[in-house]
Order: structure tokens, then sequence, then C-alpha cells
């Protein structure tokens, strides 16, 4: 019986034995990972002295937000508030809540409008994102060199004719001037030719 325990103990020894090795030779593979991604990360640089510790830095920034919320009565009530509203976030809290199949049934049924509402905006999203997806859409960016240069010669052309609306208008101005001062003279020449006429007629006699 004796025997039988040591082969027992002997046996365990060798298995824990095995179980440290595989750990080290595990510990060891992801040391060399590490080492791996470092080397990606930072090159040849000296990681210590080029970038500043996670911990150091976080410990600073947590720091400085509690200095700067220290004077914000605000702020401060409402991250005390934080684990709170934390909790009521969290999917779980319905089931343990201790609401029953019913109550929590009512509240899906209430919300059904909401839900529903949601689903199809879901939908119009989907449908739209195949939309963009579209071999059209795609196509844009080849073609993107030819819009600006159409958005260019565009703007050249509004150019071109608000300068031409701008002489149009001028020469309309000149027109009117124009007309206005034949029609007055006109106006003149008549007048002219009507006196003439007049004294033209013979006198009559009243002898």
């Amino acid at each position: 019986m004796n025997l039988r325990w040591e082969e027992i103990f002997v046996a365990r020894l060798v298995f824990l034995h095995s179980q440290i090795n595989m750990a080290d030779q595990n510990l060891e593979i992801l040391e060399s990972r590490l080492k791996s991604l470092e080397n990606s990360v930072y090159g040849d640089s000296n990681k210590d002295l080029s970038y500043p510790k996670v911990i150091d830095s976080l410990s600073n920034i947590d720091k400085q937000l509690n200095t700067a919320v220290a004077s914000r009565d605000k702020i401060k009530k409402l991250l005390d508030q934080t684990p709170l509203m934390e909790k009521y976030l969290d999917p779980t809290y319905a089931s343990e809540s201790g609401l029953s199949q019913t109550a929590k049934v009512d509240i899906i049924l209430s919300e059904e409008d909401q839900i529903r509402k949601l689903a199809a905006d879901f939908e119009k999203i989907k449908n739209a994102t195949q939309s963009l997806d579209s071999e059209h859409l795609k196509g844009i960016p080849k073609v993107a060199s030819r819009l600006q240069q159409l958005a260019q010669v565009n703007i050249d052309q509004k150019e071109q004719v608000g300068q031409l609306t701008e002489d149009v208008r001028n020469l309309l101005v000149e027109y009117n001037n124009t007309i206005s001062l034949l029609s007055k003279q006109f106006i003149q020449w008549d007048e002219i030719v009507t006196q003439l006429e007049i004294d033209a007629q013979p006198k009559k006699s009243y002898d």
C-alpha cells in the first residue's frame, strides 16, 4: 500500500514538473511574441527612453482629471453617479432586478412602436448601404478628375455669362438713352416744322 502511494506521489511530481515546463515554454513563446511586437512598433529606438510608460501616463492623466474636476461640483456629482448609471445601463440589470417574466414582456411590448421604427430605420440603412456599394458609386473616384474639370468649365461659363449679362445691360442703357434723345430731337423738329408751316400760310387781309 505504501508503495502504491509513493508511485502516485512520484507520478504527481512528474506531472507537475511537466506542467511547469510547459508553462515555462508558453511563457518563453509569449515573451518572444511580445519582443517581436515591440520591435515592430518601436524599431531600433529605446522604448523606455523614447516612449513614456503607459502606467505613468495614465496616472498623470488621472491626477490631472481629478484636479480639474475637484473645483467643479456638477461634474464631480455626475462622476460619482457613474457606477449607478453603469448598473442601469447593464443589459443584465433587468434580469438581476427580480422582474417577473410578465413584467419584462410588458416592458418590451410598451416599446413595440419604437422597436418597429428602429427595425425600419435599420432596414433603410441596409438598403442605403447596398446603394452606396453599387458599381456606379464605386466608379466615382475614377471620374473625379473629369468632374473637377467640368466643374471648372462650369465656373468659367458662369463668369462669361455674367460678363455678357453686364455688357447687354450696358448696351440696353445706351440704347434707351439714344432713343430718348432721338425722341426729344424729333419733338423739337416737329415743333419747328409746325411753326414754319404756320408762318408759311398766307395771312388773311381784313380790308
